[in-house]
């Protein structure tokens, strides 16, 4: 009974995610070469750029996921891991 309601809230926020996600990328005129721009703004969402992300920004643009992953890899400024609560 656990695993079922978890389940349902992961769909929930993965629904409001994309949503959100996709207000970001309607901003736009030409997301492909936007990326960067969507990408701070996902980040600044989000506070990293998460898998999921990924894989709404594919679905709602058209982008390949690697092209993504390789401009989130390649710039310092975009986190790919969650940041801790407590830096040291």
């Amino acid at each position: 009974m656990k695993v079922t309601y978890f389940l349902i809230g992961v769909m929930k926020m993965s629904c409001e995610l994309k949503s959100q996600i996709k207000l970001i990328i309607e901003k736009y005129d030409n997301p492909s070469e936007s990326l960067i721009a969507i990408l701070q703004e996902v980040q600044a969402l989000v506070g990293y750029i998460s898998e999921e992300s990924v894989k709404c920004i594919t679905e709602l643009t058209g982008i390949a996921s690697s092209r993504i992953l390789g401009v989130a890899s390649f710039y310092a400024g975009f986190r790919l891991k969650p940041i801790g609560k407590y830096r040291i």
